[in-house]
C-alpha cells in the first residue's frame, strides 16, 4: 500500500515539474506546436488598405494604352494580379510591404517592368501559392532568398513612382498569386488561357 502511494506521488509530482517547465518555456518566447500550427494558420494582407485600393487595375482585366485607367500605359495584355494604388500622401510616405503568410522566400531582386520584386512559396488553407510583390525598392528589401518568414513579415518599401525603383511605373504594388510552386513574373499575359495559371488575390485572402 505504501508502494503504491508513494509511486502515485511521484506521477502528481513529475506532472507538476512539466507543467512548470512548458510554463517557463512559454514565458521565455518559446513558441509552442501548437502555437506555431495556429501562426502558420493566419493570413494578412500586403499592404495597408490592400482592398479597397484594388480601383484601377483589377484581376483579369484587359488592358492596352488605349483603355488603360493609368496614364501613361506602355503593357497590353491580360491582367495577372491586383494593383494597389496610393493616394496623394502615401506618395510622400515610406509605405512597407508585408507578407500575406508563412512561406519561404523564392526571389527577392530587381525585375524588368517592376524594379524591385519578391516572390514567395506560401501554404494558404492548404494551398500551395507562388505570391508576387512587385514595384519594391530594391535597396530596402529585408528578405532574402531561403529564408522563412510569417505573416506580417515586413519585406520592403514601395519604390517611388517613376523612378529605377518602379521600373519608372506609379508608385503602387502589383500583387499575384499563382497556385503551385512555379515562379512567374509576368505581370500581363496575351490570352485567357495563359490567365488561368493565376487565381485573384481579392477571392484568396
Amino acid at each position: 500500500m505504501f508502494k503504491k502511494i508513494l509511486f502515485i506521488s511521484l506521477l502528481v509530482f513529475l506532472s507538476a515539474c512539466q507543467t512548470s517547465e512548458q510554463t517557463a518555456e512559454q514565458a521565455d518566447g518559446v513558441t509552442t506546436a501548437e502555437e506555431l500550427a495556429e501562426e502558420q494558420l493566419v493570413v494578412g494582407e500586403p499592404i495597408e488598405g490592400f482592398r479597397k485600393s484594388v480601383n484601377l487595375k483589377p484581376f483579369g482585366i484587359y488592358i492596352t494604352p488605349q483603355n488603360s485607367p493609368v496614364d501613361p500605359e506602355r503593357f497590353s495584355g491580360y491582367h495577372t494580379g491586383v494593383d494597389v494604388e496610393m493616394n496623394e500622401a502615401d506618395l510622400s510616405r515610406d509605405i512597407w510591404i508585408y507578407s500575406v503568410a508563412q512561406g519561404v522566400v523564392v526571389e527577392a531582386r530587381e525585375a524588368d517592368g517592376y524594379g524591385g520584386v519578391v516572390a514567395i512559396q506560401h501554404t494558404i488553407e492548404g494551398q500551395a501559392y507562388v505570391a508576387i510583390y512587385g514595384h519594391l525598392d530594391v535597396a530596402s528589401l529585408k528578405v532574402i532568398p531561403g529564408q522563412n518568414v510569417v505573416a506580417g513579415t515586413p519585406m520592403g518599401l514601395l519604390g517611388e513612382g517613376y523612378t529605377d525603383e518602379t521600373d519608372g511605373e506609379r508608385k503602387h504594388l502589383h500583387f499575384a498569386l499563382i497556385p503551385g510552386e512555379t515562379v512567374d513574373l509576368k505581370g500581363y499575359v496575351q490570352s485567357e488561357a495563359e490567365l488561368s495559371k493565376w487565381v485573384d488575390p481579392l477571392t484568396i485572402l
